[in-house]
């Protein structure tokens, strides 16, 4: 597929204005957040705006305008779920603690979070994980490159770090109950390591982890991005220069500069170089703060890029226009699916973190679910026997946001979305004959999953796979201290959560060890500090 670069970010926010405006408590007074955050938005992306022989690799001259220069023990770049978790670890450890934010709000997303063994899995009497056991099958899934001590370490430290944050913020964990059906590889989760809480998602939760930070006395920057990092003259970097609206401050850190800044998959330039199979694909993180800044600093003083191709994350999703993030109850099963040419393209029954893979190469970066009215019976019949019934009103919700067209007739369907309604014809009645038949003879599809399509009213459901966040960066050690070309550590620098390498390495994340993105995250966040401040 030709790389597009007006099609490089086309997203819709993961979390919408509503869930935005919640993180207000979260800024000082004189560092307000504004209304509106997720205006912040952009709806596509140019190269970035430099010449064109400069490169994001290149070093740029030092920053010596300083207005002003504010002293701390640490200080964390970057207010996501990691971040935060630094900022409340090192200022529980003592340390005078600032954290700068690149917007106006604490952001993340997501909403579940990866532990092994945790006292919480203990509680709900789910049976105990193999350390060793996981931590062979992450290394597999991912092709044998993450770094084994690091992952390790992660792996090792993560239940303690969700009883630091439930013992720290009395927050409460739910973890993830292990299968008792275990047929539908399509959708399966081997290692139930994930916790969510009844706090809300990952940005409520980071909300409330700043929350005590500040109330410990941990200071936060917002419209403060860091932009360069202060090294002294044997090359340890001992503090970071911020962006302010009244000019560049620069913040010293006495033990240690934590980078949190996120991912880069909102850099068209490092995504070309570093994660090429996600360039032209829709880019749904919002505000798009995810441009590699922390990468950017790190690399400039000479830190250790993790080998390219990096790790995508690339989930299903309905809606990209950022209108309503209301997800069609069904939007990965797998009935029948077709391209916008109105044709089959693929074995449905595959992994949800691969279906990326295959529509990327559909026209338009999209696909279609066709169903009948029959689906709820078809699903726990045939291909989801553990699934509860769509209710009525969840379809209906679907259709009125647009991205579900019910149908008296194919054709009918077929014309709301600009689909030829005679290959969707064809196409539906090739797959019924292989459904009566028992065989899927075009592309093997298990013959459970053969739902014939053939009960009015019928129903096409529009689905992209949009690109999360890439999953590659600064090479670090076991404490998170970042590594420089020659593996040695550039003391006072640490890196964590996806401004860092190391622990991912296949084409996608690793979706059968659930919920170790902000897992590794929130480890890595309190690990850095704990180092930084030892």
């Amino acid at each position: 597929m030709e790389m597009n670069r007006r099609q490089f970010l086309a997203g819709a926010a993961v979390a919408g204005a509503a869930a935005l405006g919640t993180m207000a408590g979260c800024a000082p007074q004189d560092s307000a957040p504004k209304e509106g955050a997720s205006d912040n938005a952009k709806t596509s992306q140019e190269p970035a705006s430099q010449p064109a022989a400069a490169s994001w690799k290149d070093k740029p001259e030092p920053i010596t305008d300083i207005v002003e220069t504010v002293e701390a023990d640490v200080v964390v770049v970057g207010a996501g779920i990691g971040g935060v978790c630094s900022a409340l670890k090192a200022v529980q450890s003592g340390a005078k603690t600032i954290c700068l934010q690149k917007g106006d709000i604490v952001l993340t997303h997501g909403g579940n979070f990866g532990a092994i063994n945790s006292r919480f899995q203990k509680e709900a009497g789910n049976p105990e994980i193999d350390m060793m056991d996981i931590l062979a099958h992450h290394l597999k899934y991912n092709n044998y490159r993450p770094q084994y001590d690091y992952a390790k370490v992660i792996f090792n430290e993560s239940a303690e770090t969700l009883e630091w944050i439930a013992d720290s913020t009395g927050l409460t964990w739910n973890p993830s109950k292990p299968r008792t059906i275990n047929t539908m590889d399509w959708d399966n989760t081997t290692f139930p390591t994930g916790h969510t809480s009844d706090a809300g998602k990952a940005i409520d939760i980071a909300q409330i982890i700043a929350d005590k930070a500040m109330e410990l006395g941990a200071e936060f920057r917002f419209n403060t991005p860091g932009v360069q990092l202060v090294q002294d003259e044997s090359g340890r970097v001992t503090g970071v220069v911020g962006e302010s609206k009244d000019g560049y401050v620069q913040f010293n850190a006495t033990k240690g500069v934590i980078l949190a800044t996120g991912d880069y998959a909102s850099d068209y330039d490092m995504c070309a170089d570093l994660c090429p199979w996600v360039v032209g694909t829709h880019n749904y993180y919002n505000p798009n703060y995810n441009t590699g800044d922390g990468h950017k600093m790190g690399v400039w003083v000479g830190a250790k890029m993790e080998t390219a191709p990096h790790t995508k994350m690339a989930h299903i999703h309905n809606c990209i226009d950022g209108t309503d993030l209301t997800d069609s109850p069904i939007k990965s099963d797998p009935f029948l699916w077709v391209n916008q040419e109105g044709n089959r393209f693929a074995n449905e029954h595959m992994e949800y973190a691969m279906v990326c893979n295959t529509v990327r190469e559909q026209p338009g970066d999209v696909f279609y679910l066709v169903i009948d009215s029959n689906y709820n019976e078809q699903r726990k019949s045939r291909l989801n026997p553990a699934a509860s019934d769509v209710a009525d009103e969840a379809m209906q919700k679907a259709i009125e946001l647009g991205y579900t067209v019910k149908g008296d007739t194919l054709a009918e369907c077929a014309k709301a979305f600009d689909i030829p309604a005679d290959a969707l014809e064809a196409t539906v009645a090739r797959y019924n004959e292989l459904a009566a038949a028992g065989k899927d003879e075009d592309f093997g599809k298990p013959a459970q999953d053969l739902a014939p399509i053939e009960a009015a009213p019928f129903y096409v459901i529009r689905t992209y796979t949009p690109m999360d966040v890439t999953m590659g960066g600064l090479m670090v050690n076991e404490k998170m201290q970042v590594l420089s070309e020659d593996d040695a550590v550039i003391e006072g620098l640490y890196a964590i959560g996806n401004t860092a390498g190391g622990f991912y390495g296949g084409i996608d994340y690793d979706l059968e060890v659930d919920a170790f993105s902000l897992g590794r995250a929130v480890t890595t966040g309190r690990l850095a500090a704990q180092y930084a401040v030892e």
